[in-house]
């Protein structure tokens, strides 16, 4: 039952009429700087919504809400009208504990936050916000066991550092490296790093190990180092030039496919690759 269904008729019309008064003083005194407020056409259709919205019968915060809108668009946004509306029932329900009770020295929507954010009760969090939580955690974790090789509109390219990371890159796939159990993390590092491939077209997750010619899907198939996507290839072959230049003839033979550069000078596989090279192999 709403709070107008308790007032007689005589009443709740004078109230209402109390709500259209200060609509039009609104219009009236915001109507030479009205330049719209997104989602408004017109200032009068603004006060219309602020007097559906205000929580009190008689308007009071209607000029308070106006005035703060139109004359700091950024920093009190429109959007936010219902949360701050929710913030007006808490100040109206507690304003007998609240030491600044006059709603207008508030000069924004934050500072009425602030005065009845000890009132407010906390929400549930959701199941997705707790995740969201966790997943934060855990980034926060092992956030230097992460080694960042590319971000791009393309996609993203990883390599984890420690079987930890792993585990956290390879969440929901079926790569034994990020098992919780048998995990064989250590037996690929040993050898070579581990690029975990992300492609924001396909929303499609890979791990590249070099020195075993796996590209390896969510499923762990490997779909062979010819699949690495067209975009990720230079940043890998980058990331071995800056940081692994002695490379071993397997991932000579592998990175060559993804660049026209001889990777092989100044290599002690400078020679056979030259000749490799010489005769098509």
């Amino acid at each position: 039952m709403r709070i107008f269904d308790f007032i007689p008729v005589p009443i709740f019309e004078e109230l209402m009429g109390q709500k259209q008064a200060r609509g039009q003083f609104i219009i009236k005194t915001f109507a030479p700087k009205w330049t719209g407020l997104p989602g408004f056409d017109s200032l009068d259709a603004f006060v219309d919504k602020l007097g559906e919205l205000d929580p009190t019968p008689k308007g009071v915060y209607m000029q308070w809400l106006a005035k703060l809108c139109i004359n700091r668009p950024d920093e009190n946004r429109v959007e936010d009208l219902p949360r701050v509306i929710d913030d007006l029932k808490t100040f109206e329900a507690n304003k007998a504990k609240i030491e600044n009770k006059d709603i207008n020295s508030y000069k924004s929507f934050q500072a009425l936050y602030d005065a009845v954010a000890p009132f407010l009760v906390k929400r549930k969090k959701t199941k997705d916000e707790l995740k969201a939580e966790r997943d934060a955690r855990k980034i926060a974790d092992i956030k230097d066991q992460i080694m960042i090789v590319y971000n791009g509109p393309e996609g993203w390219i990883r390599i984890p550092t420690s079987k930890k990371a792993a585990q956290f890159l390879g969440q929901s796939t079926r790569w034994c490296t990020s098992a919780s159990a048998n995990n064989m993390f250590d037996h690929y590092h040993k050898s070579d790093s581990l690029f975990v491939v992300y492609d924001k077209s396909t929303k499609a997750r890979h791990q590249l190990h070099i020195d075993s010619g796996q590209f390896a899907d969510s499923a762990d198939k490997n779909q062979g180092i010819d699949a690495v996507p067209e975009w990720a290839r230079q940043p890998i072959v980058n990331w071995y030039k800056e940081n692994n230049p002695q490379l071993s003839i397997k991932q000579l033979m592998s990175l060559s496919q993804f660049t026209d550069d001889n990777l092989a000078v100044g290599t002690d596989h400078e020679d056979l690759m030259a000749l490799m090279k010489q005769y098509g192999v």
